[in-house]
């Protein structure tokens, strides 16, 4: 008989069954932890055999070719609900839904917004002290709930409309012109003259004219709280419109502005369009 160490409350005492690591550790050959046998990354999800204990009363978790930590504070049982979760990288989600990045695995302090449609690359899967899985993401994590997010894979169409947001982005700060020689790029815009020449160049995409009330016939409408990146925001009445611009994704949209701001980037809270065409499913 071994005594358990006064510490077996920070312990695995009964087999989890499955195990996610919220650390970087080691698989080792023996219970004392002497020889590793090999690396194990945090979020790696490893199949408990059972629990055994060293000669000093600790608690180890028997796997496949040796032992790992059975400390609570390394490794963490996951969610019944697993299934449910991305567990392994999907390298790119797409959002579903509109939700935030947060600052820690918890999801306690909230960051940037993400809106439905706005694709994500991802970094890696770690695992929260809960049991509950996230995506790793430029500036912190994201649900790994396959109902808010899912793995996106690339299209001819994706594809076109992510060289459309890049020529667009080469563009920021170009002059606004009211020149009819000169509003359709390739270095100065007015509003319609951008989208139409961005679509045009980067996607070989021709748009239903080259004014707000003939583009806003383009593609197919789309409501504005199921916007995605490349899709066209017009201002005014339908068939009346004075204004368009492009959506970048995180609620911002590029447009040529004003003959004071040139071409720029604007966060359409605080310049709600009236309605969104799609050009580009």
């Amino acid at each position: 008989m071994t005594k358990p160490t006064d510490k077996i409350a920070n312990y695995y005492t009964t087999n989890p069954g499955q195990v996610a690591l919220l650390v970087n550790d080691y698989v080792y050959s023996d219970l004392d932890f002497t020889t590793k046998v090999r690396a194990v990354s945090k979020g790696t999800l490893i199949s408990v055999q059972g629990i055994e204990y060293t000669s000093d009363g600790y608690p180890r978790l028997k796997v496949s070719g040796g032992y790992l930590t059975a400390n609570n504070s390394r490794v963490t049982k996951p969610v019944s609900t697993l299934s449910n979760y991305y567990v392994t990288n999907p390298g790119k989600i797409i959002m579903l839904v509109n939700a935030h990045i947060y600052g820690d695995v918890n999801l306690q302090n909230q960051g940037n917004a993400v809106t439905k449609g706005t694709v994500v690359n991802v970094q890696g899967i770690e695992f929260a002290p809960n049991g509950y899985p996230r995506l790793k993401v430029s500036g912190g994590y994201l649900t790994a709930n396959k109902a808010n997010v899912a793995q996106y894979k690339e299209t001819a169409n994706s594809v076109k409309i992510q060289q459309v947001i890049k020529l667009a982005k080469t563009k920021l700060g170009d002059p606004y012109t009211q020149s009819q020689a000169g509003r359709l790029g390739p270095n100065s815009f007015d509003c319609s003259g951008f989208v139409y020449y961005l679509y045009k160049t980067a996607a070989g995409v021709t748009l239903n004219g080259t004014v707000t009330t003939t583009e806003e016939k383009s593609g197919h409408e789309v409501s504005l709280n199921a916007l995605k990146p490349g899709d066209l925001l017009f201002y005014g009445t339908r068939g009346s419109t004075y204004h368009v611009g492009l959506y970048e994704g995180n609620g911002v949209m590029i447009h040529a502005s004003t003959p004071e701001d040139g071409v720029k980037e604007t966060q359409i809270q605080y310049y709600m369009p009236s309605f969104a065409r799609r050009i580009l499913d």
